[in-house]
């Protein structure tokens, strides 16, 4: 089965998944864009059962006191790695949701 670029590229652009899933759904439905487009969510459905399988051993806990000590928040953030836990932008993230939580 042959791929058609042009539906290729039109599937991307109006799923936004990536262009390996895309080719994948239009080989199973034949290059039929709306076909795919289920053929997609049946996939992303199975993405996100596997992703939901994984264990969160990682993240950190972060804490915000206002000034005046009457206003507090504790907030856990959990990650699958050290890697991403360990990262600037997580502990920013971290920071940021514990004071708008407060």
């Amino acid at each position: 089965m042959k791929i058609d670029l042009a539906k290729l590229k039109e599937l991307r652009e109006k799923t936004g998944v990536s262009f390996a899933l895309c080719k994948k759904a239009l080989e199973q439905t034949n290059n039929d864009i709306p076909s795919a487009i289920k053929k997609l969510q049946e996939l992303a459905g199975e993405k996100i059962e596997e992703k939901a399988k994984r264990t969160t051993s990682a993240g950190g806990i972060f804490s915000y006191i206002h000034h005046n000590k009457k206003i507090a928040a504790l907030v856990e953030l959990a990650s699958e790695t050290d890697f991403v836990s360990g990262n600037a932008d997580f502990h920013k993230l971290g920071q940021e949701v514990a004071l708008h939580s407060a």
